[in-house]
C-alpha cells in the first residue's frame, strides 16, 4: 500500500513537472520568437538554431535539421529543469509558498541572470553588445512567461495534493 501510494505521489509529482515544463517552454519560445524577430528579424526555426549555437556555434546554423532539433532539445531540457527545480524547492523554501506571483516573478529574473550572466558567457554563443531595451523585454518575459508559470502550476499541485 505504502509503496502504491509512494508510486502515485511520484507520478503526480512528474505530470506536474511535465505540465509546468510543456507551458514554461511553449511560452518562452512565442516569447524569443517575437522578441528576436522584433530585434534581430530572425525567425522561430532561426531562435532554435541559435539555441543550438550554444553547443555548435556558428556551425548551428548550417540549416540542417539535426541543428534545429537539438535546439528544441536544450529548450525542452532547460525548461525541464526551470520547472523541477521551482517544484522541488518549494517544499523547501517556505518564501516560494507566501507568495506564487511573487516568488515565481522572482524565479523568473533569478532564472534570467543566471542564464544571462553565468551559463551563456560560458557556451559557444558569440558575445553582443548589451542593449538595455533588450535586457529589460527578456527579463519582463521571463519573470511573467517563465517563472510565473512555474509558480502558479507548482503551488496549485501543493494545494491539491498538500504535500
Amino acid at each position: 500500500m505504502i509503496t502504491h501510494q509512494k508510486e502515485s505521489t511520484t507520478k503526480k509529482n512528474f505530470q506536474t513537472i511535465l505540465i509546468s515544463t510543456l507551458l514554461v517552454a511553449v511560452l518562452d519560445i512565442l516569447a524569443a520568437s517575437v522578441v528576436f524577430n522584433l530585434w534581430f528579424k530572425m525567425t522561430p526555426i532561426q531562435v532554435f538554431q541559435f539555441i543550438a549555437s550554444s553547443v555548435y556555434g556558428q556551425e548551428a546554423f548550417d540549416g540542417s535539421i539535426s541543428k534545429i532539433l537539438a535546439g528544441v532539445v536544450i529548450h525542452l531540457i532547460t525548461s525541464f529543469i526551470i520547472a523541477a527545480v521551482y517544484f522541488y524547492g518549494y517544499p523547501k523554501i517556505r518564501l516560494l509558498s507566501k507568495s506564487p506571483i511573487a516568488s515565481g516573478c522572482i524565479y523568473g529574473f533569478g532564472f534570467w541572470v543566471i542564464m544571462n550572466l553565468l551559463i551563456i558567457p560560458n557556451t559557444h554563443i558569440a558575445p553582443s553588445p548589451f542593449n538595455i531595451g533588450l535586457a529589460l523585454t527578456s527579463i519582463a518575459w521571463h519573470m511573467i512567461l517563465v517563472g510565473l508559470p512555474a509558480a502558479i502550476i507548482t503551488a496549485k499541485h501543493y494545494k491539491k495534493y498538500d504535500e
